[in-house]
This record gives C-alpha cells, sequence and structure tokens, in this order.
C-alpha cells in the first residue's frame, strides 16, 4: 500500500506525467506477457515511460548540452551557460570519464542518446558507440541527435550472444539497475560488460537495488581476459555527497578506493 500512496504523492509533485502514468496503467494488465524476467520495465513499450521522463527532467536540467555550455577543468565541469544545470549524475559521471582520458567508449542502453551526445559535445576526440535493448529507444536517438545513428545497435547486455568492438571504457546510467537477477540476468550483463572493455568501467547507479561489489566481485572471480588483475573505486559528486560512482579498472589509479559497499550506499 506504500507504494500506492508514493506513486500518487509522485504524480501530484508532477515527478510522473501523463505518459509515465499511461505506461504504469498498462502495464498493469499485461506485465507478466511482456517483462523479460523480473527486469523493472516492459523494455519493447519502455520509451512511452522514457519520453515522459525526458519531459519531467527537462524542467529542472539540461538535457542536451551545446557547445560552451560547461568546461572542464581541473578535473570538474564548470558552467559557463545560463541554462538550467546538469542532473548531478550526468555530472559526475562525465567528470569521471573525463579524467580517464579513453580514446572509446560505450554506453550500455544508450537510451535517447543524451549523454554520448553530451560526451561528444564535451570532447569531440573521443570514439562513441552506444548500445540499447529497445529498438524504439534507437529510433528515439536518432530523433534527438541524428549524428549518432550511425554508432548504435540493438543488442541485449545480458544475452550469451551480445558482442561488441572492444572499447577503452564502458558506462551505465540507471541501467544494470533494471536487470533483474533472474537465471542470472543481472550478472550476465556485467560479465559482457567487463569482456568488452579494454581498460575502465564506470556505473552510475541506485546502489540499493543490487549489491554491485559482490556482483563484480564474482564476476571477475570467474576470470576474464584484460581483468585478471582489477581495482575497485568510487567518487563522490562535489554537489551531492549522495551521488556516487563507481569505477573499476585493471591498473591503478589516483581515486578513492572502495573497499566496503557502504561506502556507496551510504
Amino acid at each position: 500500500m506504500s507504494k500506492v500512496f508514493s506513486f500518487i504523492r509522485s504524480v501530484f509533485r508532477g515527478e510522473i506525467n501523463y505518459k509515465m502514468l499511461k505506461y504504469h496503467l498498462l502495464q498493469r494488465g499485461f506485465r507478466k506477457h511482456n517483462t523479460i524476467g523480473d527486469d523493472d520495465f516492459d523494455w519493447k513499450n519502455y520509451t512511452l515511460h522514457y519520453t515522459g521522463e525526458l519531459e519531467v527532467g527537462a524542467k529542472v536540467r539540461t538535457l542536451s548540452l551545446e557547445s560552451g555550455d560547461y568546461e572542464f577543468a581541473k578535473g570538474e565541469l564548470i558552467q559557463k551557460s545560463s541554462k538550467l544545470p546538469l542532473h548531478n549524475n550526468a555530472q559526475l559521471l562525465y567528470e569521471t570519464i573525463l579524467l580517464l582520458s579513453p580514446v572509446s567508449i560505450l554506453e550500455i542502453g544508450c537510451g535517447g542518446g543524451d549523454n554520448l551526445h553530451n560526451m561528444h559535445v564535451l570532447d569531440n576526440s573521443l570514439e562513441l558507440s552506444g548500445v540499447d535493448i529497445s529498438k524504439s529507444q534507437l529510433k528515439l536517438l536518432e530523433e534527438r541527435h541524428q549524428a549518432l545513428s550511425g554508432c548504435t545497435a540493438v543488442r541485449d547486455a545480458s544475452s550469451p550472444e551480445f558482442a561488441h568492438r572492444k572499447v577503452d571504457l564502458i558506462f551505465t546510467q540507471a541501467v544494470i539497475m533494471h536487470i533483474g537477477e533472474i537465471e542470472g540476468r543481472h550478472r550476465a550483463a556485467l560479465k559482457n560488460i567487463f569482456r568488452t572493455s579494454e581498460h575502465y568501467v564506470v556505473l552510475m547507479e541506485n546502489w540499493e537495488k543490487h549489491h554491485f561489489l559482490d556482483d563484480v566481485r564474482a564476476v571477475l572471480s570467474e576470470g576474464i581476459d584484460n581483468w585478471n588483475q582489477y581495482y575497485l573505486y568510487f567518487r563522490e559528486s562535489k554537489l551531492n555527497s549522495s551521488t556516487k560512482v563507481m569505477v573499476i579498472a585493471n591498473h591503478e589509479l589516483d581515486f578513492q578506493p572502495l573497499r566496503d559497499y557502504s561506502q556507496l550506499s551510504s
């Protein structure tokens, strides 16, 4: 019952709009037929919810950057325009990727493409690629950022058939948290991520959804090329101490070591 009241409060606060509400009402009747395992969403119809999220988010933050909006200096993104700021999660994620200076990056669950677009604006030398389980999400990406359409593909990150060329760095933004644990799909996605990354994995997730530290350790204990040695780190937003990103590298970094899950979840 508390979930119902929480949902109703979110509607009245404007945190859920018509499209998001319509998605949830439709799913109540068809959930058993459309979801994969115990995933949080029906990915075939998720774009209805996602576009609602974008509309709500655009009222309070900038989703898509333009040249000159931010400058990266001394390890931080400094806002230079009078636009609404980036979401704290996005800012910390972008800062972390820029600090690692990869040549090539892959986003798992790239959705409408805003993260990839923003990374290109911040560093146009990056070799970008993205995958998403949903065809409709990639159609939305083409509408929002046409220049990205050639570097994306439909892929299920948890599938044994997942394949992508190796890249320096792979990142997620609120994606792995939504993949369920039935039939090991959650850890299967992490395994595919490490198999595809040459050097870095950067995760920006809800740390309460799964025990990501245990999951990463379990996956890497199985032995994956380039990951016989690995180092666990986290970074905390200077704007909001509860915003934290997990970084896994196969060589040492000058970041805060992650030794206990409370460092992320607290």
